[in-house]
């Protein structure tokens, strides 16, 4: 896993320095660096609206007393999509658009779950919890009653 994680943070700044050059060679140096502006501002006016209109669908599953599992997604889809935004790149905004934008969210969701999926078969998946999830307190009450002999204490 560290391995993976050394391989993704090394080859994607790698990959946005080459596509940034390409990208200059092509349109020029200054249009380069207004376009990832752009995106940047886009981002963040993409990831308010959005995140709004997931917390106002969450509030409601939750006063109906339902589980809001696909608004939790897409508000995970929103925060990660809305970083990739601010992180200068063409890729990054490619991808953080494509969890930004409300109908390309589903095919994310359909890849994340059959990833999951495949992890849970190979047993490379471990989920950690703390808490008492039970229904009983962690005290007792009792009650009870003390005899003593007033003769025998001193």
């Amino acid at each position: 896993m560290l391995v993976k994680a050394l391989l993704i943070f090394t080859l994607i700044p790698l990959l946005e320095v080459w596509v940034l050059a390409r990208l200059g060679q092509s349109i020029g140096p200054l249009p380069t660096i207004v376009l990832v502006a752009i995106t940047g501002f886009v981002g963040v006016f993409l990831a308010k609206s959005q995140g709004l209109i997931v917390i106002t669908k969450l509030q409601k599953r939750l006063s109906t007393g339902q589980l809001p599992t696909d608004e939790l997604f897409s508000g995970a889809c929103i925060l990660v999509g809305g970083a990739l935004l601010l992180t200068p790149g063409v890729v990054t905004d490619i991808f953080g658009l494509t969890l930004l934008i409300p109908f390309t969210r589903p095919i994310w969701k359909k890849l994340f779950h059959r990833i999951i999926k495949a992890m849970t078969k190979k047993g490379n998946l471990n989920i950690y919890y703390s808490g008492n999830f039970n229904n009983e307190p962690n005290y007792y009450d009792v009650d009870y009653e003390v005899d003593y002999d007033e003769d025998k204490i001193d």
